[in-house]
């Protein structure tokens, strides 16, 4: 298989340097999945609309959530993230989401949202025999 054909299937990884440290662009390993929704979780509505993400508007109504995203995503401390000027925050949440938000609004919010629904249902069926029972 040829080097063009891999990068199509795997894409290369692109590095921009932020505060001298290398942060490569590519999407984010399995590892870093749960802080990455816990980050992702208050985004959702916004992220959803993958044509219209609007990033400033993101850090002005979820900064923190932002930052965490932000930090996941560059697989960095926040520490790191918490050093960087507002412009590079920005610039580089729209390049790692750029890298992400395919695969994450279209595999991993719906997988997502499809256990809640199924855990709601869950604790429904659970609550009604519940109630059943001490009739």
């Amino acid at each position: 298989m040829s080097d063009t054909a891999l990068d199509t299937i795997i894409p290369a990884a692109h590095t921009k340097t932020f505060n001298g440290v290398a942060i490569s662009l590519r999407p984010f390993k399995v590892g870093v999945l749960p802080r990455v929704l816990a980050a992702a979780q208050p985004l959702a509505h916004m992220l959803t609309l993958r044509e219209k993400v609007d990033i400033p508007s993101l850090f002005m109504l979820h900064a923190d959530s932002c930052l965490e995203l932000l930090a996941a995503l560059a697989n960095q401390q926040r520490s790191f993230v918490d050093e960087l000027e507002v412009d590079d925050a920005i610039n580089l949440l729209r390049l790692l989401l750029e890298a992400n938000l395919d695969f994450f609004v279209q595999k991993v919010l719906p997988a997502t949202a499809g256990l809640v629904k199924n855990l709601a249902d869950v604790m429904q069926t659970q609550a009604l025999a519940q109630t059943k029972s001490n009739i």
